[in-house]
């Protein structure tokens, strides 16, 4: 009983959604509407679409109003952070660190910097200077080595 309400629900609110949408922001008249669902879906009102096709009908109204909601921005990259993962790429390039992953950096940070966080990216600006001087010095003394 308490899945047929929710179900209900959630259809009650995509109904509301494609109303408002067609209303308030396409300005789209009320026959204009009954012939889209009539072309996309075969049916002459919202009431008698599924809940897939009201999905459908949610995201093309979406679609038209020129809004993006799902396009997601890819986070912003800290400086720092990309600074210390170009470094520890360059030192597994020359042969000094066997794993190049970001499970094997995150664990260097925690056990030879003493820093403890799970993921170099939540270092603060402090923090991560430290990390990158670490990793130039380390550097600096494996040149020194092949030198």
């Amino acid at each position: 009983m308490a899945m047929k309400n929710k179900g209900k629900n959630w259809r009650v609110c995509l109904i509301r959604k494609a109303k408002t949408i067609q209303n308030q922001v396409l300005h789209m008249s009320a026959e204009d509407y009954e012939t889209m669902l009539l072309v996309r879906y075969y049916k002459n009102s919202t009431a008698d679409l599924s809940i897939n096709e009201l999905k459908d009908l949610c995201a093309y109204l979406d679609f038209l109003t020129g809004k993006q909601f799902n396009k997601k921005q890819p986070p912003k990259v800290d400086p720092q952070a990309r600074k210390i993962w170009v470094l520890w790429q360059e030192l597994h390039k020359i042969g000094e660190v066997r794993n190049p992953s970001i499970k094997a950096l995150n664990t260097f940070i925690q056990n030879r910097c003493h820093i403890n966080v799970e993921s170099y990216t939540w270092l603060n600006r402090f923090q991560a200077s430290d990390v990158i001087e670490i990793l130039k010095n380390w550097q600096k003394r494996v040149r020194a080595r092949s030198a």
